[in-house]
């Protein structure tokens, strides 16, 4: 049973997503770059969509599809309810949009553009990764944990972890915005998971 437990310990950290913009009229790095990370963090698709030039809907849709899948991949085949599945995503939209970043100046750099974001990195995740094991076993000692309520917990302990979330000083990361073979702009995975690396100290 503790082998299952610890399944969920650092699980749905990171969701990655590929944005591209077709390589159609002037293309501003910057705007492309907070579009993407508005999207990403705070749910707002409005430039994202301009930017890819789809409606609004299909812009949400999309990204809160990806979004649902990855940060539910880390339980693998651990059963969940719907009523966990539905709290799980709703706290980490409200840890996402509670990053703090600002995107800064792009500099050319060969076909693409290095573009500077400075971040504040909140501790929420990696209070929550260092401590989750131990609220585990003290259930299973205390004899309060089961299969039937372990996502529960964790999804208590979770919202806990954000509700006393502080966050480290602010530091400036670049991002590459490059063009694929296709020649669409792109915010490649690689560099969405060095944005969450520094977001969420993971």
């Amino acid at each position: 049973m503790k082998k299952s437990f610890k399944r969920i310990v650092l699980v749905g950290m990171i969701a990655a997503f590929i944005l591209g913009l077709a390589g159609c009229g002037k293309f501003d790095p910057v705007v492309y770059t907070k579009a993407c990370m508005d999207a990403m963090y705070k749910h707002d698709y409005k430039e994202y969509a301009k930017q890819i030039d789809v409606s609004e809907e299909d812009a949400k849709e999309d990204l809160e599809t990806k979004f649902e899948k990855n940060v539910l991949a880390g339980f693998g085949d651990f059963t969940m309810s719907d009523e966990d599945k539905e709290r799980y995503i709703s706290l980490m939209k409200n840890l996402y949009a509670k990053a703090k970043y600002e995107v800064g100046e792009a500099e050319k750099k060969g076909d693409g553009y290095t573009v500077a974001i400075t971040v504040e990195p909140i501790d929420a995740l990696k209070v929550y990764s260092e401590g989750l094991q131990d609220k585990i076993q003290a259930g299973i000692d205390g004899g309060t944990l089961s299969e039937d309520n372990v996502i529960s917990m964790a999804c208590d302990y979770m919202e806990e972890c954000i509700d006393n979330a502080s966050y480290g000083e602010p530091e400036v990361i670049e991002v590459e915005i490059t063009k694929d073979s296709s020649g669409v702009w792109q915010f490649s995975d690689k560099e969405v998971e060095k944005v969450e690396e520094s977001l969420f100290q993971i």
